[in-house]
């Protein structure tokens, strides 16, 4: 691994290195470049100190100081939480100017974006420096899962991915334990794959893989995010210590070599009670897909529960077959009013028809799933689901926010009306936390998709106002060098919310920044917390004139960050033709290139999110298909992933017709062929919505704006 002579030759150099130690061969990495770096020393409670460098471009090595500090930190936490020394004599990261992959955990070299890896002190937000620490985090935690120990075969793609998304986590909460982490987990990582696996596209997180498609295919937020999921909630079951042992001895087992699943459930069940059966437990989880919903009935004197399998729609069932017949083992937490932050824990085994709590004496309320630590729904009485909701303030961020997602979740389903979520969202003008604003922003903005085209989408608009309004005064625009970094988060959700609700303030100051900026850069900067707002909202309300001159500043900026800012701006124009414009760029290859191909894609996906983009993308693509295959190829996961985000939006039987109608023509959908399934499942899932839900919802938010 490390240089250990080097020996002038006719013609050249002969570099002699140390033999590398046992590695998969996809972790080797070798890279010849100019770049420079800085450096470090990682030092540990065990195990020899590394010495640690971070590699860049000339023009970028001054921003790779914040990555270089947190590798430091996080590395030190996972070899003592691991408490397994790292096996390398070295460990150096390098951010890549153009890189397919977000990064990739190459042994002893690990390679980025370098949006994944640079942060500048003067251009980078808040959002971009978390996003650093969590790559990083993630990609030195493959240190030992997976790479250290690595998956058999790509069937228990999870070992690796779902352990490494998960471990992140807590590496992240224990170097910045301000940026409530573990709170964020809900947001970063388990709501959206809860939503994709409420669905029949979705698939066990074991499965078998065969060929090279599907080996791409499955780095999916299943085996991401669900493993990872699944994975916290099996440590809070068991207790951290006993989970923590129990992966040391599966690491010291196996090292330098090849694991399956089921090892490492050996490895914990010898650690717990002998009536404990992790297989069989972690069974239920892993080789069937889905998840599990409770019903909560009060009995007088008990809490009476049942499960059923989750789905947003009950009537898109494809019939397939599960060993567990789609019933859970379910470690059951909950908390009640007496205790409020305490949880108690009771199993509903996957074979027991229901199961009985006594209801503690003198309790007011209870709520199950304490802080959504298990990857399960719960539902209760409409008027329970009004005691929980008038008692919130009672309750933990992560059981705040777990019952405004779960709401609107079950009410997607049909199994809740809308009125539960809805008047639960009242409660985000009385705290102001990152993480509740992120998930009430998310679930009422996504109703602007089935509303948007409705006569009646102004009280949609007037709702949004009303929410927002006392959020928007207090955090307002006035930026303070005392503000935390959640705050400075929410501070952007909010005012990205008041912009696109239509407040006239927000979007006026947009514009007026907007346009000082653009006139003189250096003189009028935008903090780095506020240019996606800005630079959005007032490309927004311009025209070709100021869509130019964004595009001329696009060209000569260097940081990786600030162009994707720039280019999300750049699709936000209200001009069909500038949209037009802005995709023919992206074809350019070679010399004058504009768009690193790393980013062609993520440029398609933000003029889709502009209603006036979303016909644009789609009738490109189309047109477009076989180019995209040349340049691209099948095998490609993004060029899969584009599917589903470019059609999110579709509400209308016609768009699903030509969805159908162009994969009908195109059959070959290579990595892409399960995105395509989850994209039909999704507008079906739109559609339905608008037929069952459009007409009670705009009767709620009239009545509510009424008051």
């Amino acid at each position: 691994m490390r240089q250990t002579s080097e020996i002038a030759t006719e013609g050249g150099v002969m570099v002699d290195f140390e033999e590398s130690k046992e590695m998969s061969t996809y972790l080797a990495c070798f890279i010849v470049c100019d770049f420079e770096h800085t450096k470090s020393v990682i030092e540990a409670n065990i195990g020899e100190k590394i010495p640690l460098k971070v590699f860049a471009t000339r023009a970028q090595v001054k921003n790779t100081q914040f990555a270089l500090n947190s590798t430091v930190n996080i590395m030190k936490y996972f070899i003592e939480y691991f408490d397994i020394p790292y096996p390398l004599p070295k460990l150096d990261l390098i951010a890549i100017p153009d890189f397919v992959s977000g990064a990739m955990e190459h042994w002893g070299l690990v390679t980025f974006r370098e949006t994944s890896l640079l942060y500048d002190e003067e251009k980078s937000s808040s959002g971009n420096k978390q996003r650093v620490v969590e790559v990083v985090a993630h990609e030195l935690a493959h240190s030992w899962f997976g790479n250290l120990v690595t998956m058999n075969w790509w069937n228990d793609l999870w070992l690796n991915e779902g352990f490494a998304s998960y471990i992140e986590t807590k590496g992240m909460a224990h170097v910045y334990p301000e940026w409530d982490m573990m709170d964020q987990f809900l947001i970063d990582t388990m709501h959206s794959v809860l939503s994709l696996d409420a669905t029949p596209s979705s698939h066990p997180i074991v499965q078998t893989v065969v060929t090279p498609d599907q080996i791409t295919e499955i780095f999916d937020s299943i085996t991401y995010d669900k493993g990872a999921s699944l994975l916290r909630m099996l440590d809070n079951a068991i207790t951290e210590e006993t989970f923590r042992k129990g992966v040391k001895e599966y690491l010291l087992k196996y090292r330098y070599g090849n694991a399956v699943t089921q090892y490492l459930w050996d490895e914990l069940q010898k650690l717990v009670p002998k009536d404990v059966s992790i297989t069989d437990i972690m069974g239920t989880w892993t080789v069937q897909m889905g998840y599990p919903i409770l019903t909560v009935t009060d009995e007088g004197k008990e809490y009476v529960l049942t499960q059923k399998r989750f789905l947003k729609d009950y009537s898109n069932t494809v019939a397939k077959s599960s060993p567990y017949g789609y019933k859970w083992s379910v470690p059951v937490t909950f908390v009640t009013d007496l205790a409020p932050k305490k949880a108690e824990t009771r199993w509903f085994k996957h074979d027991q028809p229901n199961i009985k709590i006594t209801k503690p004496p003198g309790i007011k309320w209870i709520k199950f799933n304490h802080d959504q630590v298990g990857y399960y729904r719960v539902n209760y009485t409409p008027d329970h689901w009004k005691l929980l909701a008038a008692n919130m303030a009672q309750m933990t961020t992560s059981d705040k926010a777990h019952l405004l997602e779960e709401s609107f979740s079950i009410a997607e389903s049909g199994d809740l009306s809308y009125d539960i979520p809805l008047q639960l969202t009242s409660y985000l003008q009385k705290e102001f936390h990152y993480v509740l604003w992120s998930i009430g922003a998310g679930k009422i903005g996504s109703l602007r998709k089935y509303l948007i085209d409705s006569p009646d989408y102004n009280e949609y608009l007037k709702y949004r106002s009303k929410l927002v309004f006392n959020a928007y005064k207090s955090i307002g625009w006035l930026e303070s060098a005392q503000d935390t970094h959640l705050k400075r988060r929410v501070r952007s959700i909010i005012l990205s919310f008041a912009c696109q609700s239509g407040i006239a303030d927000c979007l006026t100051t947009a514009k007026t920044k907007f346009d000082l900026w653009l006139k003189d850069p250096a003189k009028n900067p935008v903090s780095q917390e506020l240019r996606n707002i800005v630079y959005h909202y007032g490309m927004e309300g311009g025209g070709k004139d100021e869509w130019f001159n964004l595009l001329n500043l696009y060209k000569k900026e260097i940081d990786a960050n600030e162009k994707l800012k720039m280019l999300e701006a750049l699709a936000a124009v209200k001009e069909t033709w500038l949209l037009q414009h802005l995709i023919q760029l992206g074809t350019i290859e070679g010399e004058g290139q504009l768009i690193r191909s790393q980013d062609y894609f993520t440029m398609l996906g933000y003029i889709s999110s502009n209603p006036i983009g979303t016909s644009i993308v789609w009738n490109y693509v189309r047109e477009n298909w076989k180019y995209l295959e040349e340049r691209f190829g099948l095998n490609e996961r993004y060029l899969g992933r584009l599917i589903p985000t470019i059609t999110s939006s579709f509400t209308m039987n016609l768009q699903l017709q030509e969805m159908e109608t162009f994969f009908a023509a195109n059959p070959n959908a290579g990595a892409g062929a399960l995105a395509r399934k989850q994209a039909l499942t999704n507008v079906k899932n739109n559609i339905k919505w608008v037929r069952s839900n459009r007409n009670s919802v705009i009767s709620w938010l009239k009545k509510h704006n009424s008051q």
